[in-house]
Formats: C-alpha cells, sequence, structure tokens
C-alpha cells in the first residue's frame, strides 16, 4: 500500500504556516538584540572609556536589528 499523492494546497498552507513562524523568530530575535545585547554593548564600550562611542553605536545596532524585524514582519 502507497500513500497517496499530498495535497498541493495543503503544502502551500504548510509552507505559508513555516514562513510566517520564521518571520516571528526574527522579529523575537531583533526585539532581544535591542533590549539586551544593546545595554551590554553600551556598556562594553562605555568601559573602554571612550563614552563618545557608546551612542552611535548603539543607535547603528538598533537600527540595524529593527530595519531586520520590519522586513521579517512585511515578507
Amino acid at each position: 500500500m502507497s500513500d497517496p499523492a499530498p495535497d498541493p494546497a495543503d503544502l502551500e498552507r504548510r509552507l505559508d504556516d513555516v514562513q510566517r513562524t520564521v518571520n516571528r523568530l526574527r522579529v523575537v530575535v531583533a526585539v532581544l538584540v535591542v533590549l539586551v545585547l544593546l545595554p551590554l554593548l553600551a556598556a562594553a564600550v562605555d568601559g573602554l572609556g571612550d563614552a563618545s562611542l557608546v551612542v552611535p553605536v548603539v543607535l547603528a545596532v538598533g537600527a540595524v536589528a529593527l530595519a531586520y524585524a520590519l522586513t521579517s514582519l512585511t515578507a
């Protein structure tokens, strides 16, 4: 006995579900970067003694993480 061929519409729905899940995971990772890693990065840069680098570095990394999250939501 062989298994029947999978329904193309069912496969399409499953693929859409997987893509939505991956996009949600991307957003979670981006939010974690912004909330957890950026303060650590700021503290590390500040600990080096050159506080003038803190703001540009934090803003650049935050902008990249948020842009990544937004592109994931619209994909």
